[in-house]
């Protein structure tokens, strides 16, 4: 498949960062959403105290689920392009991808006091837990 004169492994290197980067939201989802009362979740996006975490349970869960719907749009949109639905599988991948960006970009610019992009938290949750 050539999509817009893209070599295929392109096409594949495309994609298959596009799922890494849904599979990262879908457990920041988790740890936001479902798991965001325990100390080592809050205590990994900068949060003070358990009282703190309390207060700001119901933000972390809705912008749990933000993080879940861009990773569902991303995936209907590999989904779309696995069975020849190219043009609607990239336009769907750009929106969740492209929001993710966004959103990492007004994390890093605008949010100083929680200037982690996505991909910063991971790396920060994953040395903390092998430490």
């Amino acid at each position: 498949i050539r999509i817009w004169g893209l070599a295929p492994v392109m096409i594949i290197v495309a994609v298959v960062s596009a799922g890494l980067a849904g599979l990262l939201h879908v457990y920041i989802w988790t740890m936001e959403s479902l798991t965001w009362r325990k100390p080592a979740t809050w205590k990994r996006f900068g949060v003070a105290s358990q009282e703190e975490a309390e207060t700001q349970a119901t933000f972390a869960f809705n912008q749990g689920f933000y993080n879940l719907f861009l990773a569902i749009v991303t995936a209907v949109g590999i989904g779309a392009i696995a069975v020849g639905h190219c043009g609607i599988g990239l336009a769907l991948i750009f929106a969740g991808v492209g929001s993710m960006l966004a959103d990492s970009h007004l994390d890093r610019r605008w949010r100083q006091r929680l200037s982690r992009c996505p991909l910063r938290q991971f790396l920060t949750i994953e040395m903390s837990s092998t430490s």
